[in-house]
């Protein structure tokens, strides 16, 4: 059964007997009369609408951004972290793959790097500025693509997560990609940013956002889209990588250069952040698999489709 976009984000506001697939406007007033009912007072959905821009919805989630991000910060050394050299949810071995002496160094992924409020907001900043560059997403413009499909369908209560700030058509195939050399001022205190810059080995202790002799930048992926297997070129992208995932999860693929049996396969889910350099990053091939490989299922379950962005920084 079809359901409106937003479902998802206002179910776990609602009491069992009345989170069923109900469309976004009856959901979002059985919300309020539950929330009257039990006199409580209901927090606004932070969700994007099809005639929000991005700039709009960075202004609206700027001051629970600041209130979630001082709740949720840690320091780095608390968080969470998995390398290729421990057991972890979020790795599986492929084959057996060769141990370099740096391995537990050259790469790691933070599962819950990013709490939500802190995802839409750099997702919002992220699409502000793809959009900016994409003459497909002007204001009237009416051009369908594949991509656009899933960004007007329904999102249901166990969908990719943050789908609904993928509003409106898009013009791409597979992916579009932008650098964002500042932030929008609409997007008031982005100083939370900074402990992502400092995963990058040069850019420790910074608090400039972004930090000079760096270099942000957003890749959107859409449903169809996939990254193949490929090594980046040192002297264009630097020797470490640092990104964030938002939206639905995707699984990126290590794969030994000369025997592509041998490798890595790491769960990528939306508030994840990934670093990744030296060996790892150079003497693997590293790719994006699409929804229709083989390999895009983690625990027996294929991945659930949908938009994502990857909001990568690296020392330029």
């Amino acid at each position: 059964m079809a359901v409106c976009r937003g479902h998802a984000e206002h179910t776990e506001t609602l009491p069992a007997p009345v989170t069923g697939a109900i469309c976004q406007q009856s959901q979002v007033a059985l919300r309020f009369r539950w929330c009257n009912l039990h006199r409580i007072r209901p927090r606004p959905p932070l969700s994007s609408s099809p005639d929000r821009s991005p700039a709009d919805t960075l202004h609206r989630l700027t001051t629970t951004t600041k209130k979630s991000t001082m709740r949720a910060t840690r320091p780095l050394e608390q968080l969470l972290k998995y390398t290729l050299t421990s057991p972890s949810p979020l790795i599986r071995i492929r084959g057996s793959p060769k141990a370099p002496p740096t391995l537990a160094e050259d790469f790691a992924i933070y599962p819950s790097f990013f709490n939500e409020a802190e995802c839409r907001q750099l997702l919002s900043i992220a699409l502000w500025k793809l959009d900016r560059l994409d003459v497909t997403r002007k204001r009237g413009s009416r051009r369908r693509s594949a991509s656009s499909a899933p960004a007007a369908a329904a999102a249901t209560e166990d969908g990719a997560p943050l789908q609904d700030m993928f509003t409106g058509t898009y013009g791409f195939e597979e992916y579009r990609e932008a650098l964002i050399s500042n932030y929008p001022p609409v997007a008031g205190d982005v100083s939370w940013l900074s402990r992502l810059y400092q995963l990058v080995p040069g850019l420790e202790g910074t608090t400039d956002v972004p930090p000079p002799n760096s270099s942000t930048h957003a890749l959107h992926l859409s449903p169809e889209g996939e990254i193949l297997a490929h090594v980046d070129n040192v002297e264009a992208s630097g020797q470490t990588i640092v990104g964030a995932s938002l939206g639905a999860a995707r699984i990126l693929r290590l794969e030994d250069k000369e025997d592509k049996q041998h490798g890595w396969d790491v769960l990528m889910p939306s508030g994840s952040v990934y670093m990744q350099k030296g060996d790892v990053r150079y003497g693997y091939e590293h790719s994006v698999l699409g929804y229709n490989h083989e390999g895009s299922h983690w625990d027996g379950e294929r991945l659930k489709p949908g938009h994502r962005v990857s909001f990568m920084v690296r020392v330029s």
